[in-house]
């Protein structure tokens, strides 16, 4: 394929503009470059699959789903337009050590479904042109959520990688999104210390059908600002950190600063009563000695008392370098910081809790992670407020007592000290979570 160079006009390379002839196509192993405008241009129409094509040296976007720019990710890709407005993949690594590529990242879309994310590389110093690099396969669980790994080839000195998701439907159907973020080469023998891949929440009461459908460690926050969309359920004590490689923590190495907490002013933060190692010091979870409540927090986690097996403390920089929101100083170092919002009986997630909350709540009665059922009513795991895994009378009447709630209007208090871990007689519990 591409045996031939691109021959460019003054618009798009191909455009799906309207009629019968907008649905159903397969715009495979194609050279699309020096167009005026845009690469594809999909104004209109649905189950149409973009892949292993080179998209380069065009005037404006290689994919452009609506034709109005950048379409950005919303919550469990619920929006319609376009190809669905397929939500596009986040890279949150993508590291060379010059023989092969390692790329990792997470896809919010529609939950229970198969989706092919396919790799490119960007332009580099001796790569002008990009190229194809692959893909992997992956299933979103009931929340809409998949993490990705996938091993890749080298790719040329200078050059990022991109990524589409396409959501796969029939024989060879699909749905493809517009390009993701570019994500830069990291070498693998650079000095960086370990780093956060992945933040987690959870509750000890959770049942086991519930966080396994979440996907085993619990509710995986979105990095960006869809980690501020407010978390439904009412009894998260766990949180959950995944590193980049195998770590030891000291007693104060998280602090979770609180806007309210447990409504007694000033509140330093919430206490945290047990830590426990997994995936061979990969994974750590805190649990706290009282769950959280309608609250803003920030997670402010390092403090010099992560470190790796080299001793390297903690790189509290965003994996991706992308998002804004403040984490670390801006350079190798420092602490990861990151807010949650928590507003019990919330799910639609709107910031407050009203009459609509509750109907969509009782409207799903008695369904269950066996047995989810379909359309509008289906299962959902926002809607599963206790985190049992069936919905039941104790979800409504958990909605029902927090009508009018909001988030309260103060922010978390960065400032204040940090808690800490309390002693063994003082932990009311052991969570029992993982194996170490």
């Amino acid at each position: 394929m591409f045996d031939r160079p691109p021959v460019g006009n003054g618009d798009a390379g191909i455009s799906l503009g309207g009629g019968a002839g907008s649905n159903g196509n397969r715009i495979l192993d194609n050279f699309i470059g020096n167009n005026g405008k845009w690469g594809v241009l999909l104004a209109v129409g649905h189950d149409n699959a973009i892949g292993s094509n080179m998209i380069v040296a065009n005037g404006l976007m290689p994919i452009d789903i609506g034709g109005d720019g950048v379409t950005p990710n919303d919550p469990s890709d619920l929006d319609d337009g376009a190809n669905g407005r397929q939500n596009f993949p986040v890279l949150t690594s993508a590291t060379s050590n010059g023989s092969g590529t390692t790329v990792a990242g997470t896809l919010d879309s529609l939950p229970g479904f198969t989706y092919r994310v396919e790799f490119f590389s960007t332009p580099g110093v001796d790569n002008p042109t990009g190229a194809v690099l692959g893909s992997v396969d992956v299933t979103t669980s009931n929340a809409g959520v998949a993490t990705f790994s996938a091993s890749l080839p080298a790719v040329q000195a200078g050059a990022q990688i991109v990524a589409t998701a396409t959501r796969l439907v029939g024989a060879g159907g699909g749905e493809t999104s517009e390009f993701s973020a570019p994500a830069p080469i990291t070498p693998a023998a650079n000095t960086r210390g370990p780093h956060v891949v992945g933040v987690f929440v959870r509750g000890t009461e959770w049942s086991d059908a519930f966080v396994n459908a979440l996907g085993g460690y619990g509710y995986a926050v979105p990095a960006g600002p869809q980690q501020l969309a407010p978390l439904p359920w009412v009894n998260i004590d766990q949180l959950t950190v995944r590193f980049s490689e195998p770590i030891a923590v000291g007693d104060e190495a998280l602090a979770v600063h609180a806007a309210v907490g447990d409504g007694v002013l000033p509140q330093p933060g919430y206490v945290l009563s047990t830590v426990v190692y997994a995936d061979g010091g990969r994974t750590v979870t805190w649990t706290l000695q009282s769950p959280v409540g309608a609250d803003r927090v920030v997670l402010d986690l390092g403090n010099g008392e992560v470190r790796d097996a080299a001793g390297t403390e903690l790189d509290g920089e965003w994996v991706n370098g992308s998002d804004d929101w403040p984490s670390g100083d801006g350079t190798p170092g420092g602490n990861f910081r990151m807010q949650l919002n928590v507003l019990p009986g919330d799910v639609n997630r709107s910031g407050t809790v009203l009459a609509d909350d509750f109907s969509q709540v009782k409207k799903r009665f008695f369904r269950s992670v066996a047995d989810p059922g379909s359309g509008a009513a289906a299962y959902s795991v926002f809607h599963d407020v206790n985190g049992s895994g069936t919905i039941l009378a104790d979800d409504f009447s958990a909605v029902k007592r927090r009508f009018f709630s909001t988030l309260p209007a103060g922010e978390p208090d960065s400032a204040a000290p940090s808690a800490g871990l309390v002693s063994d007689r003082a932990r009311p519990r052991s969570i029992g979570l993982l194996s170490a």
